[in-house]
């Protein structure tokens, strides 16, 4: 999944993404391990060539046949992220981290970017 916005004026620091899902199938104890990189984009950037930045950790979250989950992740490397910056998020099941082991769909119910603002 794939998102862009501007970076809140209000934007300070320590940003977060809540994620909402829920599992379409029973898995005992196991669990979902969630992937996000990021850009960010300050005014006169170039675009040509423009990586994504990892950010994380990677979150694993249990996953129980159509509950509720809710995943915090800390965006701790984000790009060198400011207010009014151009944003592009991608968020990912990430199956290189041992333990993703949730056989069948998920349903993403949304996303949260939450932030400590400027005061």
């Amino acid at each position: 999944i794939v998102t862009q916005f501007p970076a809140p004026a209000s934007f300070g620091s320590a940003p977060v993404l809540r994620i909402y899902y829920n599992s379409l199938i029973a898995n005992g104890t196991s669990g979902v391990a969630w992937g996000v990189r990021m850009t960010a984009s300050s005014d006169g950037a170039s675009l040509l060539g423009q990586t994504y930045s990892v950010v994380g950790p990677t979150t694993f979250a249990g996953a129980s046949s159509g509950v509720m989950d809710i995943v915090t992740l800390s965006l701790s490397t984000n790009d060198s992220m400011s207010s009014a910056d151009w944003i592009t998020l991608e968020l990912f099941r990430d199956p290189t981290i041992l333990g993703d082991a949730t056989d069948g769909d998920l349903e993403f119910h949304g996303a949260a970017f939450e932030w400590t603002g400027v005061t």
